[in-house]
């Protein structure tokens, strides 16, 4: 089970903090640090999670109130088959949002707010 801790930003921005390596034996440990709006603006409407991204901000919203576009956590890892075994972090990422009824549908931008076109080798 991951432990997750949530913590005020210390900038104002919202980033996250991920961390595992399987020789040590611990528990994945995520830290948000989140703005002042998190807790109402992501988790009591129900965002903390789209579409299996755990979001960190909302930072669009459409007409309708939804989100549209978010900032999130995206887990990768790999196996190094050399001392360490599995290894994994989080990358804070901008996804595009877009609503099929009650299902979102979340897409990760590139650096330049365009569709990445290919998913990252070993995104969890």
């Amino acid at each position: 089970m991951t432990v997750i801790a949530n913590r005020e930003s210390f900038t104002g921005e919202a980033s996250s903090i991920f961390t595992w390596k399987a020789e040590t034996g611990e528990t994945p440990y995520l830290i948000y640090l989140v703005t002042r709006r998190w807790l109402t603006h992501v988790v009591r409407p129900g965002y903390a999670v789209l579409g299996a991204y755990p979001v960190l901000d909302i930072l669009e919203t459409a007409d309708d109130g939804l989100p549209s576009l978010i900032k999130a956590v995206e887990l990768s890892g790999y196996f190094d088959s050399g001392m360490h075994g599995w290894r994994a972090w989080g990358t804070d990422i901008t996804c595009a949002v877009a609503w099929d009824g009650d299902d979102p549908i979340v897409e990760p931008l590139d650096a330049d707010g365009n569709p990445r076109s290919v998913q990252r080798f070993g995104t969890l």
